[in-house]
């Protein structure tokens, strides 16, 4: 068997589809490989939001996975990136995606050095099919080895994730309460007024139950 470490560093974003509504969007990415049956067979890397970018967003995120050359080439495996936009209480949405095949990768890497890293630019294909915007990334290849390496180790770092939790009553842990009224704005613990729109935290919790939402680690 011949295997060789895929690194890649997933860079940015240029010209994304605008999912949002009223606010920026909050841009991530999921990373993975998976088969022709759309089955993922590695571990799923996840960047941090870029809170700032909108549309445009950059990362400059790290991420290895270890390839069973035959099984790239028996199997069809394929690079996916999906890039999400984050929303703090409906599901994120999925702004779009790009595939690569491994094959293809290989290919275009050819006899490179280890050091070498190729710079690619991918159109993003949206869930009806259409380009919109471009990802862009950086990848090389390790050296070929007859034993599978160690399994890449996922970035530290990795973002928070938000989850639901629903109408919350007693003492609440690292917990967040926000405004359903304006755009989830934290409210200040003290006075249980919004810092956005002023108005009562406890009156937004009676419209809308599901508001109170906590913070832990991804891993």
């Amino acid at each position: 068997m011949a295997y060789r470490t895929l690194k890649l560093q997933i860079q940015s974003a240029q010209a994304l589809r605008y999912t949002n509504c009223i606010r920026g969007m909050r841009t991530y990415a999921y990373v993975f490989i998976c088969d022709r049956n759309e089955k993922r067979i590695s571990h799923k890397a996840k960047t941090k939001k870029d809170r700032d970018g909108d549309t445009n967003p950059k990362w400059n995120f790290d991420v290895m996975f270890s390839i069973n050359i035959p099984k790239a080439e028996e199997h069809s495996l394929t690079l996916v990136v999906k890039l999400m936009s984050h929303h703090s209480v409906r599901p994120d949405t999925l702004i779009g995606e790009v595939r690569v095949p491994i094959t293809e990768l290989l290919k275009w890497f050819g006899d490179a050095a280890e050091d070498v890293h190729k710079e690619v630019n991918e159109h993003v294909k949206t869930s009806k099919g259409e380009e919109k915007g471009t990802l862009a990334f950086l990848f090389n290849f390790g050296k070929t080895l007859q034993h599978p390496p160690p399994d890449p180790t996922q970035v530290k770092g990795q973002p928070k994730v938000w989850k639901n939790l629903g109408r919350v009553t007693g003492p609440l842990i690292k917990a967040v309460f926000c405004c359903f009224r304006c755009s989830l704005k934290p409210v200040d613990a003290a006075s249980n007024n919004c810092w956005g729109c002023a108005s009562s935290a406890w009156e937004c919790a009676n419209a809308a139950p599901n508001v109170w939402r906590i913070k832990e680690d991804s891993d």
